[in-house]
């Protein structure tokens, strides 16, 4: 809670992610250039690194900064990509604990390619993805047949102890390939014995893209072994013990946390970014399956450490022929009778867009049922189909009945549905997706109080619904018992909001445009009463 927690790209994208509605992230980012900062693990990240001028590129429009990445970045191709390595100082790596610093810079060399077009990055990302799979567990060679899991009737314990319970788990026999390490990365070279399988593996939808554009078959079986048949849930971190099933299974995220702190690492914040992977493999399977012909526009997401992924949705893309199409992937949108058929959908304003990727080697057939609440009309007359197999267009699907129709795929294939005539319920992109949200005011929109680093900056994403204001109080010195946060709108009462415990931080709703007045009391430690002076946020 001192500052600026995250990396320079991060509010590069967060300004783009905010339709550049909220000028705060954009200022943050420029501000952060040429800084270098630590931000985890010890590991210092370069302030003028050249992905950050990549950023501020896509940020601003600049084209210096265009010009700048470019500029550094074929620096980088000599001394990094076209020179032996002999060892693994590397000074745009964020520190040798993760293998994305033992490798060059492949993930950012991509992204820097899709912005130019210049197949010298796409080469250069494909040597260095070649380069990461040195890290991946590759032998001894998986037997044939299958392994009995779970002999005793338990899942075999990754820690002991009263505090990690046993949990009963049925022995079974499964395939040797479904319970094995084989293509993946332990955590890192420091932690490869206790954290032998990492299943976050962020590097394989980049490695689909790689292999689709390039024609390089092994990126492309390293990145799908990574995730294919590997769980029906969240997983949990590694792969630490014995073999089981047991973080396979559909309820494992559901048991408590001592159950998988037994069979697991558990880390709470890996669940976003977990869940960010699965949506990134889903869309670049589909995106190299169809050779670019289904297409969505992505962000660079950052993250921190080695969890870097492309994020979607605040552009429209296209499956095929079919323009103007939105990412949308509610819960319970459709049922599908076959496990190996992922998919992934989209909506225009009367049309629904579904592409069904084949995960096995033989065809496959399935039943599939749209949701009702999800999709208006479904059993209209003047619904129409356009259907493609494998890139080949023809007319209509074989039947189709209140939402339910039967769809084939060929071995590891795509078949990809345009609907017509019907009309998705999208509440939640029509609040995003806003066309009358005007951007936050340049520089009103951020208040920052000479007290105690006191300060608060107006968000927005879409609309009113979609706009509010985070403050927040920094305490690094742990003086404060109690912090209580005033607000209002206009001239009504104000309203409290309090925080016994650090971190000191809120967000306030906001309704219309009035501006937003706050200020703290605080309680101290020594048992002294403080109070800050007002500050005001305005959201026009």
């Amino acid at each position: 809670m001192g500052g600026l927690g995250a990396p320079l790209s991060e509010f590069a994208t967060l300004y783009e992610f905010s339709g550049n509605r909220t000028p705060f992230f954009r200022d943050a980012a420029e501000s952060l250039y040429g800084k270098d900062r630590i931000l985890n693990l010890e590991s210092l990240l370069r302030g003028d690194f050249w992905a950050n001028s990549l950023a501020l590129y896509r940020a601003t429009g600049q084209k210096k900064w265009l010009d700048r990445a470019i500029k550094d970045a074929d620096a980088y191709l000599v001394s990094r990509i076209q020179k032996p390595q002999t060892d693994f100082e590397d000074p745009d790596s964020r520190g040798l604990f993760f293998w994305t610093s033992f490798s060059p810079q492949w993930i950012e060399l991509f992204e820097l390619f899709e912005e130019t077009g210049d197949r010298r990055y796409l080469e250069a990302a494909r040597i260095g993805a070649r380069n990461y799979t040195r890290y991946i567990w590759l032998s001894p060679k998986i037997p044939d047949g299958n392994v009995t899991v779970n002999e005793d009737g338990f899942a075999p314990n990754y820690r002991s102890g009263p505090k990690y319970p046993r949990v009963p788990l049925a022995a079974e026999s499964v395939p040797a390939w479904q319970v094995s390490e084989i293509g993946l990365t332990p955590e890192s070279s420091g932690t490869s014995r206790g954290h032998r399988g990492i299943l976050f593996a962020c590097y394989a939808p980049w490695m689909l893209r790689i292999a689709a554009l390039t024609g390089d078959t092994f990126l492309h079986d390293i990145g799908r072994s990574a995730v294919i048949g590997r769980y029906t849930s969240f997983p949990g971190y590694h792969l630490n013990a014995a073999r089981t099933t047991s973080y396979q299974k559909p309820n494992f995220a559901e048991r408590s946390k001592e159950e998988l702190n037994a069979m697991t690492s558990i880390h709470y914040n890996h669940i976003w970014p977990h869940t960010a992977l699965i949506l990134d493999y889903l869309v670049s399977d589909v995106v190299a399956k169809s050779k670019g012909a289904i297409d969505f526009p992505s962000r660079y997401a950052e993250g921190y450490g080695y969890l870097q992924q492309k994020i979607y949705g605040d552009r429209p893309g296209k499956v095929y022929a079919v323009n103007g199409l939105h990412l949308w992937m509610p819960i319970g949108l459709m049922k599908s009778s076959h496990p190996e058929l992922n998919y992934i959908s989209a909506r225009g304003e009367n049309s629904l867009a579904l592409a069904f990727a084949n995960q096995s080697k033989t065809k496959v057939k399935s039943e599939i049922e749209l949701n009702p609440e999800w999709v208006d009309g479904l059993a209209a007359s003047g619904v129409s189909f356009t259907v493609w197999e494998n890139g080949t267009e023809r007319s209509a699907l074989p039947s189709f009945s209140g939402g339910k129709f039967s769809i084939e795929v060929a071995p590891e294939g795509l078949t990809a549905v345009v609907i017509r005539g019907v009309k998705p319920r999208a509440g939640f992109q029509k609040v995003f997706f806003d066309p009358s949200a005007p951007a936050l005011p340049e520089k009103r929109s951020v208040s920052e109080i000479d007290f105690r680093g006191l300060r608060a900056v107006a968000l927005r994403f879409g609309s009113e619904a979609l706009t509010s204001v985070y403050a927040y109080l920094p305490d690094l010195d742990r003086e404060i018992a109690r912090c209580t946060l005033y607000y209002r709108q206009g001239d009504g009462e104000f309203t409290a909001l309090e925080d016994r415990a650090f971190p000191y931080d809120y967000t306030i709703p906001v309704k219309g445009r009035l501006p937003v007045e706050y200020y703290v009391d605080l309680q101290l430690t020594n048992g002294k009463n403080e109070r800050s002076p007002r500050g005001r946020v305005h959201l026009e």
